[in-house]
Protein backbone atom coordinates (compact mmCIF):
# COMPACT_ATOMS: atom_id res chain seq x y z
CA UNK A 1 0.00 0.00 0.00
CA UNK A 2 2.63 2.35 1.28
CA UNK A 3 4.58 1.69 -2.41
CA UNK A 4 1.59 3.05 -4.43
CA UNK A 5 1.53 6.18 -2.37
CA UNK A 6 5.33 6.60 -3.13
CA UNK A 7 4.69 5.73 -6.75
CA UNK A 8 1.77 8.23 -6.62
CA UNK A 9 3.70 10.97 -5.41
CA UNK A 10 6.36 11.02 -7.40
CA UNK A 11 4.53 10.71 -10.14
CA UNK A 12 2.55 14.25 -9.13
CA UNK A 13 6.32 15.69 -8.68
CA UNK A 14 7.60 14.62 -12.21
CA UNK A 15 4.10 15.86 -13.52
CA UNK A 16 5.76 19.38 -11.63
CA UNK A 17 2.83 19.17 -9.47
CA UNK A 18 3.55 19.89 -5.50
CA UNK A 19 3.42 17.13 -3.04
CA UNK A 20 2.58 18.03 0.53
CA UNK A 21 0.89 17.42 3.53
CA UNK A 22 -2.65 19.34 4.28
CA UNK A 23 -1.76 20.32 7.94
CA UNK A 24 1.79 21.87 6.01
CA UNK A 25 -0.40 23.60 3.45
CA UNK A 26 -3.01 25.29 5.91
CA UNK A 27 -0.22 26.15 8.36
CA UNK A 28 1.97 27.90 4.98
CA UNK A 29 -1.66 29.66 4.54
CA UNK A 30 -1.97 31.05 8.10
CA UNK A 31 1.76 32.39 7.78
CA UNK A 32 1.48 33.80 5.05
CA UNK A 33 -1.73 35.60 5.13
CA UNK A 34 -0.92 36.47 8.23
CA UNK A 35 2.04 38.37 6.73
CA UNK A 36 1.44 41.49 4.25
CA UNK A 37 1.72 41.02 0.70
CA UNK A 38 3.63 43.04 -1.71
CA UNK A 39 1.06 45.41 -3.06
CA UNK A 40 -0.38 44.98 -6.56
CA UNK A 41 1.75 47.29 -9.16
CA UNK A 42 0.08 50.32 -10.29
CA UNK A 43 -1.37 50.93 -13.19
CA UNK A 44 1.51 51.91 -16.05
CA UNK A 45 4.19 50.53 -13.98
CA UNK A 46 7.38 50.09 -15.93
CA UNK A 47 7.92 46.14 -15.77
CA UNK A 48 4.19 45.42 -16.74
CA UNK A 49 3.47 41.84 -17.53
CA UNK A 50 3.27 40.58 -20.72
CA UNK A 51 -0.32 38.94 -21.34
CA UNK A 52 0.76 35.28 -20.91
CA UNK A 53 2.88 36.32 -18.01
CA UNK A 54 -0.60 37.45 -16.98
CA UNK A 55 -2.58 34.12 -18.14
CA UNK A 56 0.14 32.42 -16.06
CA UNK A 57 -0.54 34.49 -13.40
CA UNK A 58 -4.32 34.01 -13.42
CA UNK A 59 -3.85 30.53 -13.60
CA UNK A 60 -1.54 30.43 -10.63
CA UNK A 61 -4.24 32.18 -8.29
CA UNK A 62 -6.40 28.78 -9.56
CA UNK A 63 -3.58 27.02 -7.84
CA UNK A 64 -2.88 25.19 -11.10
CA UNK A 65 0.88 23.24 -11.53
CA UNK A 66 2.85 23.37 -14.55
CA UNK A 67 1.77 20.63 -16.27
CA UNK A 68 -2.03 22.51 -15.73
CA UNK A 69 -0.93 25.51 -17.10
CA UNK A 70 0.72 24.41 -20.07
CA UNK A 71 -2.19 22.36 -20.86
CA UNK A 72 -4.28 25.41 -20.84
CA UNK A 73 -2.37 27.86 -22.70
CA UNK A 74 -1.26 25.13 -25.06
CA UNK A 75 2.53 25.71 -24.46
CA UNK A 76 5.70 23.47 -23.03
CA UNK A 77 5.82 22.99 -19.08
CA UNK A 78 9.51 24.87 -19.28
CA UNK A 79 7.96 27.74 -21.04
CA UNK A 80 5.08 28.08 -18.21
CA UNK A 81 8.63 28.13 -16.01
CA UNK A 82 10.28 30.91 -17.58
CA UNK A 83 6.71 33.04 -17.55
CA UNK A 84 6.45 32.24 -13.67
CA UNK A 85 10.24 33.20 -13.51
CA UNK A 86 9.65 36.71 -15.51
CA UNK A 87 6.39 37.64 -13.58
CA UNK A 88 8.46 36.59 -10.06
CA UNK A 89 10.97 39.23 -10.75
CA UNK A 90 8.78 41.92 -12.36
CA UNK A 91 6.42 41.85 -9.08
CA UNK A 92 9.46 41.06 -6.76
CA UNK A 93 7.63 37.86 -5.65
CA UNK A 94 9.93 35.05 -4.11
CA UNK A 95 7.96 31.85 -4.89
CA UNK A 96 5.05 30.33 -6.16
CA UNK A 97 2.98 30.74 -3.29
CA UNK A 98 3.59 34.42 -3.12
CA UNK A 99 2.69 34.68 -6.69
CA UNK A 100 -0.93 32.72 -6.09
CA UNK A 101 -1.50 34.91 -2.67
CA UNK A 102 -0.61 37.98 -5.05
CA UNK A 103 -3.17 36.86 -7.94
CA UNK A 104 -5.70 36.45 -5.36
CA UNK A 105 -5.14 40.12 -3.78
CA UNK A 106 -4.76 41.62 -7.09
CA UNK A 107 -8.22 40.02 -8.81
CA UNK A 108 -6.23 37.99 -11.15
CA UNK A 109 -8.31 34.66 -11.39
CA UNK A 110 -9.08 33.37 -14.80
CA UNK A 111 -12.76 31.46 -14.68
Amino acid sequence: MGHRRDRARNRTVHEGDPVLAPALIRTLIERTCTTSPPSPAPPGATDALSTREQETLDRLGRGLGNQAIAAELHVAETTVRTYTSRLLTKRGLENRAQATLYAHRAGHRAS
